[in-house]
């Protein structure tokens, strides 16, 4: 299924795929791991938000805060503050 251009991973089951991009060793992989669970988050969607945070991605992000590249910070940032502001969690 494509929801606004971009394939609905919670549908494919990605997620827990997409969290484990976020332990590896190659820096571009990890962006692009939390670049994805950033833009999904943007959705606010309960059932996303549940199923990241079930696929164990919150430890991770927190640990990618410290990171050495800026943009991974930036999307771990973003990610945790998109799960952290989602109407569920309030």
């Amino acid at each position: 299924m494509y929801v606004g251009g971009t394939i609905n991973v919670l549908e494919l089951d990605g997620i827990e795929h997409v969290v484990k991009l976020l332990y590896s060793d190659n820096e571009n992989i990890i962006n692009c791991g939390s670049s994805i669970l950033m833009n999904v988050t943007m959705t606010f969607n309960p059932a996303v938000t549940e199923k990241i945070a079930n696929a164990g991605a919150i430890p991770p992000l927190v640990k990618l805060l410290r990171h050495s590249n800026e943009k991974i910070q930036y999307s771990a940032g973003g990610a945790l503050s998109n799960l952290a502001t989602s109407p569920e969690n309030q």
